[in-house]
């Protein structure tokens, strides 16, 4: 993704420092865009972060063009959202890896394992509920047309034959607006 604009102009930073200001970064920190501007100014002012708002003012000000600065804060967390979906997908991924190898373990030795990694998985669901995500395991459930998920071997069986997913190979990722992430699973038939 490119930087947001390459909109410069002369603006008086909270330091008091007057710099011909250009932005060359933003983040969303503690949910305010912030913009990094780099002076080419008079004194020795370097860089700041400032809000994106108060920057966007500044500009405006000086008669500068700041439209592409409009869409920032969506772009910051469509693209924050995003990356916190595949941590936690990756995650997941390794809480199940992790459980496959601690019942290799002796009983006695598998148990401290165990703990750690109930803590684990319920640490990263805090996490995702703070952006209110969550992680869905359909695992064992019937498998119908519109299933928000992905059957690798869906192929093998006839239109009439009752599947349930055998193994997830990745969660259903559900955000605030409903399906984030579809999930990815292997199907097998009902024996009846």
């Amino acid at each position: 993704m490119s930087k947001p604009c390459s909109a410069s102009g002369v603006s008086r930073l909270d330091n008091g420092c007057l710099t011909d200001c250009r932005v060359v970064d933003f983040a969303e920190v503690r949910g305010e865009v912030q913009v990094l501007c780099v002076s080419g100014g008079f004194g020795d002012c370097g860089s700041k972060w400032m809000p994106a708002v108060e920057w966007k003012g500044a500009m405006k000000a000086e008669g500068e063009d700041v439209e592409c600065l409009d869409n920032l804060s969506r772009e910051v967390i469509d693209r924050m959202e995003q990356s916190l979906i595949e941590i936690a997908v990756e995650s997941w991924r390794l809480s199940r890896l992790f459980s496959r190898v601690v019942c290799r373990l002796d009983a006695g030795e598998s148990d401290r394992y165990v703990s750690q990694l109930r803590y684990f998985e319920k640490r990263v669901e805090e996490a995702l509920s703070v952006s209110r995500i969550r992680l869905v395991n359909i695992e064992g459930e019937s498998y119908r047309p519109g299933t928000p998920a992905l059957a690798l071997n869906l192929g093998e069986f006839g239109p009439d034959d009752e599947l349930r997913i055998d193994v997830m190979l990745e969660p259903i990722v559900m955000g605030p607006s409903g399906l984030r992430k579809e999930g990815t699973v292997v199907l097998r038939k009902v024996s009846i």
